[in-house]
């Protein structure tokens, strides 16, 4: 069940709008009143762009985990691999 959400300032209204100025969800009345002037949009426009974000910034983060990743396991590799040398090495000695 979808449960909508009002307007604290114009409580017969239901919060459908985004004012981009003041980073806060309103109401129609809302925009010809406290938020007159200010760059508004749909909530679902809103709400489908902050996805796209969220969802690139979160590709980025996974991609520099894979990256950092794929760095640990080399450096452990080199790191086995001096390690087994320098053990070559004074074996021969």
């Amino acid at each position: 069940m979808v449960r909508i959400a009002h307007c604290d300032q114009h409580i017969h209204q239901a919060i459908n709008t985004y004012c981009g100025k003041c980073k806060e969800v309103i109401c129609l009345e809302c925009i010809f009143d406290l938020h007159k002037g200010h760059e508004v949009d749909k909530l679902a426009n809103v709400l489908l762009m902050f996805k796209e974000e969220i969802s690139a910034s979160t590709k980025k983060v996974r991609e520099y985990e894979d990256e950092k990743k794929k760095k640990n396991e080399k450096n452990e590799k080199n790191e086995k691999n001096d390690y087994f040398s320098s053990l070559a090495q004074d074996s021969r000695r």
